[in-house]
């Protein structure tokens, strides 16, 4: 499948009638595991049967490539790190941390490094097993 192209998906169909017209789509089933299709059981259906939440499967085929359409995610309680490491990441940053990328011959993972340290400091990303951060600065 092109980069551009993306197959679509309806995930409130049956996933065995998705599977009779998409070899891809069945072999991407079989992959996670889910080798029997009962004629009536929707993705989610059987993520859940599965204890897999749908979402994740759903974010699954949606890196393979599909296009997904008739799936809404309902609250299950997951709640996406990303905007946190993202902040982390790409947020202000501190003098400090902007000496430590200057000084460095990595500025990159230095920069990364520093937004590691600063987010564990926050209290966005857990600090290490024994409560402390063993960080280098430089």
């Amino acid at each position: 499948m092109a980069l551009d192209e993306k197959k679509k998906l309806d995930l409130s169909r049956p996933a065995a009638e998705l599977a009779r017209e998409d070899k891809d789509f069945s072999a991407f089933l079989a992959e996670l595991g889910f080798t029997e299709l009962p004629a009536n059981k929707t993705v989610s259906e059987l993520a859940a049967d599965a204890g897999i939440s749908p979402s994740i499967v759903s974010l699954s085929l949606e890196a393979a490539g599909y296009d997904i359409g008739g799936y809404v995610a309902p609250s299950d309680g997951f709640q996406s790190p990303l905007p946190a490491v993202f902040g982390a990441l790409f947020g202000k940053r501190s003098e400090s941390s902007e000496e430590i990328a200057a000084s460095s011959g990595a500025p990159m993972l230095t920069h990364m490094e520093a937004a590691v340290h600063r987010a564990q400091q926050e209290g966005v990303l857990p600090k290490d097993s024994d409560g402390t951060n063993h960080y280098p600065h430089r």
